[in-house]
């Protein structure tokens, strides 16, 4: 009996320091740049799209981004009233900076960003 605990408490204290490679998991990998760049784009795009329908409702542009859209990742995307009463987006990632001006469409925001993070969507 003793014996089998002694073989039990060596097992444990060696897969406690030195577990073996099949009990270890695999690293995940970085997203790619495409899947990054496309995430700040669809922040970008829910961001403007909360800004519209806010200032649908209320008649103005919020005067923060979080007064139209509570969920806004803090850091990924600013929002900028316009004096001529527009407004503009930006979200950055670690590439390029995402810009959105309410005078282009919405739409736009999306171009490529279905396809890079789903493959499988023709």
């Amino acid at each position: 009996m003793l014996g089998v605990a002694v073989v039990l408490l060596g097992l444990a204290t060696w897969i406690l320091i030195a577990p073996p490679a099949f009990l270890r998991p695999a690293p995940v990998p970085e997203p790619a740049a495409q899947v990054l760049e496309a995430g700040v784009r669809l922040e970008v795009f829910a961001a403007a799209t909360s800004i519209r329908q806010y200032a649908d409702s209320t008649g103005r542009l919020p005067a923060q981004l979080a007064d139209a859209w509570p969920r806004a990742t803090e850091g990924v995307v600013t929002f900028r009233a316009l004096p001529d009463g527009s407004f503009e987006v930006v979200g950055q990632g670690d590439g390029a900076p995402i810009r959105y001006h309410s005078s282009e469409p919405v739409a736009t925001l999306l171009e490529g960003a279905r396809a890079t993070l789903d493959p499988r969507d023709p």
